[in-house]
């Protein structure tokens, strides 16, 4: 087997062991893009938002909550990645499948 045979081999292990823990991951799990557009979600934040993965996709916490909520996590959001420091904090977020408490940690 070549080097770059194994190379490939050894990311798409690692992909897929990403995918099969962000599936079975009970809390909310999203990548976004730096424009905060939902790159990737696992179920948990498709039923809080009430919207398949497809829907969700390239669409923003605007799109889903509140303006002034959605101003507070965005904002977090980019101190973060200008920051490229991980934040948690205790939040309330109403979202279309019920107002949910939970700890929110963001990471570069």
């Amino acid at each position: 087997m070549t080097e770059r045979k194994r190379a490939e081999e050894a990311a798409h292990n690692s992909l897929r062991l990403l995918q099969n823990t962000m599936e079975q991951f009970p809390t909310l799990v999203a990548f976004k893009d730096r424009e905060n557009g939902f790159l990737d979600v696992n179920p948990a934040v498709e039923r809080a938002l009430e919207q398949p993965k497809d829907k969700n996709l390239g669409r923003t916490i605007y799109d889903f909550i509140p303006k002034a909520a959605a101003d507070v996590l965005s904002q977090r959001e980019v101190g973060v990645m200008e920051s490229r420091r991980a934040v948690q904090v205790e939040e309330v977020t109403p979202l279309p499948g019920g107002t949910l408490y939970h700890l929110n940690t963001n990471s570069r």
